[in-house]
């Protein structure tokens, strides 16, 4: 039932021109019991391909000092190609984001090998919550202005738990966005 979700979404439906094809993703945060890291958190959210995998395309990291800045990252190397969007392994950058249509902005981030990280800081929390929350983003960086488009999915969303244990995943919660945000300020003993 859930591969027929996934196999049946849309894949090649825009004309050439139209823009990028959007990075369609599950709308909740995956835990995973077996990510066992001393001093953080993270909370995924997976893409699908044609070959029917799913990829981890953004993380929400969550450090246990609250003296650390909570990050979310997304991962590039299964999105599309990003080697030549930037001139080294490691540069700072600055990103526009288009929220849902509605709200644009900009957030500086690093670019490490195939991943690009935004801080949660007192500068940018408004944002960076906005774009956590978001149904749809899109983003342009790099040197040559790459714009990716990153797409909740709801019938993803709802297929997600059968498909993590087709794919035998193991123990996992699977959290919104607000239940989200909710564990990693306990994690981090705020209030």
């Amino acid at each position: 039932m859930a591969s027929a979700v996934i196999a049946s979404s849309p894949e090649e439906t825009k004309a050439a021109g139209e823009g990028p094809q959007p990075v369609y993703i599950n709308g909740s945060w995956v835990v995973r019991k077996a990510d066992t890291y001393p001093n953080k958190r993270v909370y995924r959210r997976y893409s699908f391909t044609k070959d029917m995998e799913m990829p981890n395309v953004m993380l929400l990291q969550c450090p246990k000092d609250p003296g650390k800045h909570v990050h979310f990252s997304l991962e590039m190397r299964r999105v599309g190609p990003i080697d030549k969007v930037f001139s080294s392994e490691f540069e700072s950058f600055n990103a526009r984001f288009l929220v849902d249509g509605r709200h644009s902005f900009t957030l500086p981030g690093e670019f490490i090998k195939t991943e690009l990280f935004f801080d949660r800081t007192p500068d940018t929390a408004e944002d960076f919550d906005e774009v956590i929350r978001a149904s749809e983003f899109q983003t342009r960086f790099g040197q040559r202005e790459v714009r990716v488009v990153f797409k909740v999915m709801p019938e993803f969303t709802k297929a997600l738990p059968e498909l993590l244990q087709a794919m035998k995943a193991g123990p996992v919660s699977i959290l919104t966005t607000a239940e989200a945000i909710r564990d990693c300020r306990q994690y981090r003993g705020e209030r």
